[in-house]
């Protein structure tokens, strides 16, 4: 909206001031759509079909070039963390979100589409990385659940990672005490560096 306000609004705020301390590389911006008086922008908006039903639209613009971009996802709600994996997902940026660990996001990526020999060679790599983090307690404990995702994917397929997402978003939502409620959500934020934008792999029992 032309004057935005609330918890959203104050996320995307607080995802501008920490992505310009660590990159020149991302411009943040907003863009008002007014319903009354002139409209201004309202043309805008509709041209990437961002209106008053699915306020606030935001939009990852690549390569500074207009036709090239990404739309945040719908089923994520507009967190700070949701915002770091998005703009990390789709650029060589890195802009850590609450638990994740770079070395592992960048051994992840695209993880669910590779083949299964080349996801058996990623899993022993990710369990060297993990004797190396030997001492540090809380990166540890990162590194193991990247495994443990890593496993499950590879024996059960991309539909793990919708209803892992699923399991873990029901128990956040329950009767947890805070540290329990950091926990999953830490583990919601590794869980979604496994998430693809288009799922190319084919099931085995699937192939020819």
């Amino acid at each position: 909206i032309a004057f935005p306000y609330g918890d959203k609004h104050e996320a995307f705020a607080a995802f501008s001031k920490i992505a310009h301390k660590v990159t020149k590389e991302l411009l943040v911006a907003t863009v008002g759509i007014k319903d009354y008086g002139e409209n201004e922008n309202k043309e805008l908006g509709l041209r990437f079909m961002v209106d008053d039903k699915n306020f606030p639209g935001i939009l990852l613009f690549k390569h500074g070039k207009v036709d090239e971009f990404e739309r945040f996802p719908a089923h994520l709600d507009v967190t700070l963390d949701n915002l770091k994996q998005f703009v990390t997902q789709h650029t060589d940026l890195y802009i850590g979100r609450d638990g994740c660990l770079k070395e592992f996001e960048e051994l992840v990526k695209k993880y669910a589409n590779k083949v299964d020999a080349e996801q058996v060679a990623l899993i022993a790599k990710a369990e060297q990385m993990l004797q190396s983090l030997e001492g540090d307690e809380t990166k540890t404990a990162s590194a193991k659940a990247y495994l443990i995702y890593m496993r499950k994917i590879n024996e059960k397929g991309y539909d793990y990672v919708e209803d892992e997402t699923k399991r873990l978003q029901r128990l956040k939502a329950g009767k947890v005490t805070d540290a329990k409620k950091l926990e999953l959500q830490q583990k919601l934020n590794i869980l979604e560096a496994f998430r693809v934008t288009k799922l190319t792999k084919v099931k085995s029992n699937d192939e020819l």
